[in-house]
């Protein structure tokens, strides 16, 4: 059997090194693209819907692709040092001959935390049509204050960034596998060994999941731009339509029964207002079943990101994303774990916060609160709360608090929490059902064997 050559080891680990450095670089330069702040909508139903399904996919596509990156990096070192006790064997066991070279490790990516997006979609800017006076006491529907192309846009972003991807971990694959062949794999227990985890890393990173995601925020966004124009176009002719009646009240005043004339004009008038809201609820409701649609083919996203990064748990030292709860802490280790968290959120646990004032009732009447939430996003009208915990119900005071103060200010309110979190009081859960919490799970702790 033909000895192991380091150069081989050393080959695959730089592959997987450049790829693993080349993905982070993809994900920083996404992140760039996606400009979806407040793009969702805060129409109901379709607005809160489609935040919750889009900033939860986005933070899942970003998870697994950098849990990919994380993976490949240790890899590459793994690999690596196998060819380095190789080139140390054969030089040890020839200590006169040509010596085998042990180059340094190769550097790799330096994230040591899965990344996530920096922007929430959340929120909407309440935007109505010209016009929209006319059909405003008639219409069940809310007018969808979203942003269509920037919703397009983001699914442009994601589809590109996914079929990249796919190109990049095949090629990933194809050049790990022309080094680690078959026949090395067959001579060479190890070997074999490191190609499962090479395949386990191109899973994670091969992209699936944007493509997916890019799919469904080109739909949201053709279906209500196509919507919002006929609804555009269909106010600007009854407007048309109602400037013609008042003109012919106005010379109805010069007739007999003139009043009796006018009279039929305005219900003529309220009868077209009636049936254009109508018309408008139809069109508005379209947009809400094509949300509905996307949202529930982005629950595969979720799905496929916690499989694929579960096969990376051997690499990673430790379980993805998991559910179960973390025991036995102490209160400094929670409190470690919760400056953690917020870190991984996006946000400076020591940065300076705003302490806010509000009147909520959590159960025994309304209360004054002073609450301090993690994130006040003014720009965006958006307010963060982290939480790094196993449940939310020993915070719900505070939670309920900073989700009145939003409402009451017209912010929004998220709240970020682990996977393994558990969302067990029935109050907050009602308010996330009906869209006034928005709730992001993302790796923010980890879980080792």
């Amino acid at each position: 059997m033909t000895k192991a050559d380091p150069e081989w080891f050393y080959s695959v680990a730089g592959k997987l090194s450049e790829a693993a450095t080349s993905f982070e670089a993809r994900f920083t330069a996404l992140d760039q693209k996606l400009n979806v702040s407040r793009s969702a909508g805060s129409y109901t139903t379709g607005g809160p819907r489609w935040s919750t399904s889009y900033d939860q996919s986005a933070s899942d596509v970003f998870e697994v692709g950098s849990l990919g990156v994380m993976a490949a990096t240790v890899l590459a070192k793994l690999v690596h040092e196998a060819g380095l006790n190789e080139a140390k064997a054969e030089n040890e066991s020839s200590p006169n001959g040509p010596q085998e070279r042990t180059p340094t490790p190769p550097s790799g990516s330096k994230i040591n935390h899965a990344m996530h997006p920096s922007k929430l979609s959340v929120g909407g800017d309440n935007s109505k049509p010209d016009h929209w006076s006319l059909i405003a006491d008639y219409v069940k529907k809310e007018w969808a204050d979203c942003d269509e192309e920037r919703i397009r846009a983001a699914g442009t972003a994601f589809s590109s960034f996914g079929t990249e991807s796919q190109k990049q971990a095949t090629e990933l694959w194809n050049a790990c596998t022309a080094v680690f062949t078959d026949e090395r794999q067959r001579g060479y227990p190890e070997i074999s060994e490191m190609v499962t985890e090479i395949a386990n890393v191109c899973g994670a990173l091969k992209g699936e999941v944007a493509s997916d995601l890019g799919v469904a925020c080109e739909a949201v966004g053709a279906k209500a731009s196509e919507m919002k124009k006929l609804g555009q176009t269909s106010l600007t002719i009854l407007h048309y339509i109602i400037l013609s009646y008042e003109v012919d009240k106005v010379l109805a005043r010069r007739l007999p029964w003139g009043d009796r004339i006018r009279k039929g004009i305005d219900r003529l008038i309220e009868f077209n207002k009636k049936e254009y809201a109508k018309a408008n609820d139809k069109l508005m409701k379209s947009i809400d079943q094509t949300v509905d649609q996307a949202a529930e083919s982005n629950e595969g996203i979720n799905n496929t990101a916690t499989t694929d990064a579960k096969f990376l748990s051997n690499l990673l030292d430790r379980i993805p994303r998991q559910t179960d709860p973390i025991r036995n802490r102490t209160k400094e280790e929670n409190e470690a774990a919760g400056d953690e968290g917020e870190r991984r959120a996006g946000i400076n646990p020591r940065g300076r916060k705003r302490e806010v004032r509000v009147i909520v009732d959590t159960g025994s009447g309304p209360v004054a609160r002073e609450v301090v939430p993690d994130r006040i996003d003014d720009v965006n009208r958006q307010v963060t709360e982290v939480k790094n915990t196993n449940e939310i119900r020993p915070d719900r005071v505070q939670i309920l608090a900073e989700a009145e103060w939003a409402r009451q200010n017209g912010y929004t309110m998220t709240l970020v929490v682990d996977h393994r979190t558990v969302i067990n009081d029935p109050k907050i859960q009602e308010m996330v059902n009906n869209g006034q919490i928005q709730v992001v799970r993302k790796e923010l702790d980890d879980a080792y064997f």
